[in-house]
């Protein structure tokens, strides 16, 4: 008969399985550091805020927190390590026994060292990053700055350059245009950012609205802006995060009617509408600074303020 792993990295002197039926669920998945596991709860055996120990082959393995309960699965949260070879041994789709709150009475010995719990007291200890999220516990899955997650996305409005209604005059073979002039008008935008090493970012951001009889009277033309930016994050006090940065931004036009064959339009009048949207394209250097003011762990508010664009709204980081 083959030698089971469970007993050969095991000190039967020093643990003991009581006679106690256990709860039986499954591994889904782990993270790279293997400090925080998804688990199944098919039997509803625990609930968010309790400290529950895991075991495998009956022998506990490790002991931790469950920050997270949903349908889905739960998120288990390792505080202590009873048994490291025993540990590495959990893969996804493991089935573990699972004991809910002390766990004295499966050891003969216990500890010489007792680590200090957390001490769950209301909802919103669970999410607080002091005591649940350790840096060291993160190193290998963040890249260490200011904000602990390297991803961040953004939703919100600003004003961006626009253009007032335009009409033609055609005298011959000459359009006057009157009207036209630059304008501010209120974008949708949104972005998505990225912690390529500690502090530094890369951001790409994408605006959107529309200009009403422009470059003409009764024609409609979206207006997209495209923007990369690269950010360094700067510490501020009370939460708050300042990203000045420099970038590049594209202004691309999107009018379907301009110089259309639609009756009555001359010729005049059709090149000039062209001209118009060709011109309004454009290509910049965009320079300014971003301001985060974090609200609850993971979410902010954020203001764009630059060259580009003058923006607000709300960002997740995740």
């Amino acid at each position: 008969m083959a030698q089971s792993i469970i007993d050969a990295f095991t000190d039967n002197e020093q643990q003991e399985v009581a006679e106690y039926d256990l709860t039986e669920e499954t591994v889904l998945k782990h993270s790279i550091s293997k400090r925080i596991y998804l688990l199944t709860n098919e039997e509803n055996s625990f609930a968010e805020g309790d400290y529950v120990t895991m075991l495998l082959g009956r022998k506990p393995v490790v002991r931790g927190l469950i920050a997270k309960n949903t349908k889905k699965g739960a998120a288990f949260k390792v505080t202590k390590v009873y048994s490291g070879e025993l540990f590495n041994a959990i893969v996804p789709q493991t089935r573990v026994q699972i004991i809910r709150g002390d766990d004295s009475f499966f050891r003969l010995k216990k500890p010489e060292q007792k680590e200090e719990e957390v001490k769950i007291e209301s909802e919103e200890d669970l999410f607080d990053e002091t005591d649940l999220l350790d840096e060291n516990e993160y190193e290998e899955e963040s890249k260490g700055g200011s904000i602990k997650n390297d991803n961040m996305i953004f939703f919100g409005f600003g004003y961006a350059k626009s253009f007032n209604p335009q009409s033609f005059t055609v005298d011959g073979s000459t359009a006057t245009a009157s009207g036209g002039d630059e304008t501010n008008a209120i974008q949708l935008n949104g972005s998505y950012a990225y912690q390529m090493i500690k502090n530094v970012w890369i951001e790409g951001v994408v605006g959107r609205h529309d200009v009403s009889d422009w470059p003409h009277t009764g024609l409609q033309t979206t207006i997209w802006e495209f923007t990369g930016r690269i950010k360094y994050l700067i510490n501020g006090p009370a939460y708050t995060f300042f990203l000045p940065y420099i970038g590049f931004q594209i202004k691309r036009l999107d009018s379907p009617s301009a110089g259309s064959d639609a009756e009555g339009i001359e010729q005049a009048q059709k090149v000039a509408e062209l001209q118009d949207v060709a011109e309004a394209e454009d290509q910049t250097v965009a320079i300014g600074v971003t301001f985060l003011r974090r609200l609850v762990p993971g979410w902010f508010i954020k203001a764009d303020i630059g060259t580009d664009i003058l923006a607000f709204g709300l960002a997740l980081e995740f």
